[in-house]
């Protein structure tokens, strides 16, 4: 008895001694969960930072890289106005070279802005065939050209009407048959859809240089080239992965198959439904009269070579200018002399163009203000409207007089007077959340954004005509005040 009692109290002192072994390897081992997730999260937090360290980085040296640009764009433009300059086709060489520029800068602040996943997509109608009629004639040239034959089969049982980012699937089928002429020194190009159970399929098909099978992974990687490319490649390496983000981006897929001197294929394949075709067409507004007055513009940069750019601009344009280096000059300059617009770049030392703007409010002064910047993501830096357009370096001289025009057409008129009286009298109609979103791209001075917003829904039939002329007659003027009175006095 004695014996078996010993037995038990051996048992249980090793069932004790056990147990209190696999607490502690339980206490180590979660710890080490602990540790192991607090690395993690550290790691996380290194590479959010990293990852707006490099938004931040690639933000400002496309400020840096495309105010020369601006500079040499500019004065080319200037010079390819002149017919009897004996130099047209050099100089034309020069501009479409700055536009090739201009085009790299973009495509490497938009990789930036996707990886950083603040890229959004818009959901709008399209007309799939229109799309691809006007793929097939732009890049029909570009085949014939270097001596090659472009094929398109759309079959017409593909929807006429399907609704995506038109932007975005117009960018990534532009990508991938760009790259396809490339890459074709003999042969064919095609491109061809087909649609099943609600999926479109794009086959971009070319018989150029292929790829070799190990080389098949590297193409959707940023920055890489391959080695049997690297002779007459251009560019910077982020079209296909671009291309490949953007799919995924729109709930798609992008496929590639190859062989090495036989050529590639691309497919790309899109849920996108049939919709019912638009219930009118929108008319395209017919081109303001030019007006024949001489504008006193006031241009403020903190770059003395942007600012005789502009000058040298305006002078072509006809009108008269005057130049400031700083915006406290600017601010002492308007204080005792009158213009009838005003020029600010964004991005100045000391006081930014954004502070500027509210200062020459706040002092009561009305003209009309552009604002003008090296980087589109701008348009976002201010939270209150002091300003009626924005534009972005390289500056387009066509873009720019249009502009003008627009902002000064009816400056002889009280035009805020006149709207908030309309606006009273004859109110438009706009659910609250409408309202909101309109006010906030008001709020910037995001013009082309409510005009794209508000003909969406026209086409969704979400918006009254009455309501529909209203604003985009108001935004065809860059009449940003008279929208914000619509907008105030609207009916829910």
């Amino acid at each position: 008895m004695e014996l078996l009692l010993f037995i038990v109290l051996v048992f249980l002192c090793f069932a004790v001694a056990w147990q209190e072994v696999r607490i502690r390897k339980e206490k180590i081992h979660n710890q080490q969960l602990i540790q192991q997730a607090k690395v993690l999260t550290s790691n996380l937090q290194k590479s959010e930072h990293s990852s707006e360290a490099k938004s931040r980085y690639l933000s400002g040296i496309s400020h840096e890289l495309r105010t020369p640009l601006n500079v040499i764009m500019g004065y080319a433009q200037i010079l390819e106005q002149q017919e009897d300059n004996p130099n047209q086709i050099q100089i034309k060489l020069i501009r479409q070279n700055c536009e090739h520029l201009n085009h790299l800068i973009e495509s490497l602040l938009e990789f930036s802005a996707m990886e950083a996943g603040k890229l959004k997509v818009q959901k709008e109608l399209l007309n799939l065939p229109e799309l691809i009629k006007q793929l097939s004639y732009m890049f029909q040239n570009m085949a014939e050209e270097k001596g090659l034959t472009f094929n398109v089969s759309c079959p017409d049982y593909i929807p006429e009407w399907v609704k995506t980012d038109r932007q975005r699937l117009r960018q990534i089928l532009i990508n991938l048959l760009s790259n396809a002429i490339k890459f074709t020194e003999q042969g064919a190009v095609n491109i061809k859809l087909e649609y099943r159970s609600q999926v479109v399929k794009f086959t971009i098909e070319d018989t150029g240089s292929g790829m070799k099978a190990e080389d098949m992974d590297k193409i959707f990687q940023p920055f890489k080239r391959l080695k049997q490319h690297q002779k007459h490649t251009a560019g910077t390496g982020l079209g296909l992965p671009i291309s490949k983000l953007l799919a995924e981006l729109l709930g798609g897929e992008l496929q590639v198959s190859s062989q090495w001197q036989q050529g590639s294929q691309f497919i790309l394949k899109l849920m996108l439904s049939p919709q019912s075709a638009p219930t009118e067409t929108n008319e395209v507004p017919s081109p303001l009269p030019l007006t024949n007055k001489q504008l006193n513009i006031l241009v403020v940069d903190d770059q003395k070579a942007h600012l005789d750019l502009m000058a040298a601009v305006l002078k072509t344009l006809g009108h008269k200018s005057r130049q400031e280096l700083n915006s406290t000059a600017a601010l002492d300059l308007l204080a005792n002399k009158k213009f009838d617009l005003l020029l600010l770049d964004i991005n100045m030392p000391e006081l930014s163009g954004w502070d500027l703007a509210e200062h020459i409010r706040t002092a009561g002064h009305q003209m009309p203000i552009v604002m003008l910047s090296g980087n589109a993501r701008d348009q976002v830096g201010s939270e209150q409207s002091h300003h009626q357009a924005y534009l972005t370096k390289p500056v387009q001289i066509d873009q720019l007089k249009q502009c003008l025009n627009q902002l000064t057409q009816s400056q002889d008129v009280t035009q805020e007077e006149q709207s908030l009286a309309e606006s009273q009298t004859h109110p438009i109609s706009l659910s609250k959340s409408q309202q909101a979103t309109l006010q906030s791209m008001a709020d910037i001075g995001h013009i082309s954004g409510i005009l794209k917003k508000i003909e969406e829904w026209r086409q969704q039939q979400q918006i009254g005509r009455h309501s529909f002329n209203r604003l985009k007659s108001a935004a065809n003027s860059y009449q940003i005040q008279r929208i914000k009175d619509l907008l105030n006095h609207a009916q829910n």
